[in-house]
């Protein structure tokens, strides 16, 4: 029979060797930032804030938005009121975007539509609140609530609204949407966004913030970003607008996914580019965001299309991501 300490020592070998074929399987899979094993053994946790409106706008909103006019030919009022997207996107998102890895947070803005149905697993919260405070208070909001009512704590957070619809993944990359985010926060880089505003002097240059990512450093920098704007010109020109100025006076960085950031981080182009025709004299793909916005009329048909090919593959081969939960 084997001695005590001897029996030890291959126990732990055994141990060791199991963990490593978890953690080669995992990364294979997933990527270097996802929520693989090696996310656990660092400690990662990791929420997910999903802040959903139904459109629906207050008369000063309404009046605010009404005085934009129609930029690019486009007019926020008729996107709002002929074909609001906010349900229809949630939808796609609970059937390809949840994930087992991480916490999901739902801060229903409005009623939850009854065309609408949730998981019930142990790691999707929703919480309907008064529609207030917009996208990144909102968002604020969320991350105390979670701590306040079930004394969860994150080291991670990802925020997207209800303008967006995604994800959107090519059948050649693996792993989870959310690695395409969480892979780029660095000790330098502290907040990870899709798109920058740039349109100097009126507005500084910015990430914009319809889906960001922040570690905890890039989230406490940005708190001031996260209180309750009175209305829609607050919650851009108080909030959106500065959040990248707050990561970069605490001495980080925020970037943006787009290639035309990626090639040239100091470079300028035309400022909102979430508008038909405004990328470069391109339209935005939805490979390229992951998320796209579908309130701007960049490219319907695009989205329609890939809307549909994307059900279809989730239908026909399951999802790209490990930690995929089905929708109900």
């Amino acid at each position: 029979m084997l001695a005590l300490p001897l029996r030890r020592l291959l126990l732990t070998a055994l141990i060791a060797t199991l963990l490593l074929a978890v953690f080669w399987l995992s990364s294979s899979q997933s990527g270097p930032a996802s929520g693989s094993l090696s996310s656990y053994l660092t400690g990662q946790r990791t929420l997910v804030v999903y802040v959903y409106y139904d459109g629906t706008m207050t008369q000063e909103d309404a009046a605010i938005r009404g005085s934009w006019g129609a930029p690019d030919g486009f007019s926020f009022t008729d996107a709002n009121t002929k074909s609001p997207p906010q349900t229809a996107n949630l939808q796609f998102f609970l059937r390809h975007g949840l994930m087992s890895n991480v916490d999901h947070l739902f801060v229903m803005n409005s009623p939850t539509p009854k065309s609408v149905k949730f998981p019930k697993t142990n790691n999707i919260y929703v919480w309907e609140k008064e529609n207030k405070c917009y996208d990144l208070g909102s968002f604020g909001q969320g991350v105390e609530h979670m701590q306040r009512k079930y004394g969860k704590k994150y080291t991670h957070y990802i925020l997207l609204n209800a303008s967006v619809r995604g994800p959107f993944r090519p059948t050649y990359v693996p792993g989870c949407w959310s690695d395409a985010f969480l892979s780029q926060l660095s000790s330098e880089v502290r907040m990870v966004g899709t798109t920058v505003y740039c349109l100097p002097p009126e507005l500084p240059r910015h990430v914009q913030t319809m889906i960001v990512a922040f570690d905890q450093q890039g989230f406490e920098a940005g708190k001031p970003a996260f209180g309750c704007p009175p209305s829609i010109q607050d919650a851009i020109r108080v909030a959106e607008v500065p959040l990248t100025g707050y990561i970069q006076k605490a001495g980080y960085r925020a970037e943006a996914l787009i290639t035309s950031y990626q090639a040239d981080p100091d470079g300028c182009g035309y400022g909102d580019m979430n508008y038909k025709g405004k990328y470069f004299g391109m339209n935005f793909h939805p490979y390229e965001l992951v998320f796209m916005k579908t309130n701007r009329g960049i490219d319907d048909h695009a989205v329609a299309q890939y809307t549909e090919w994307h059900d279809k593959l989730l239908a026909s081969r399951g999802s790209q991501c490990p930690y995929h939960i089905p929708a109900e």
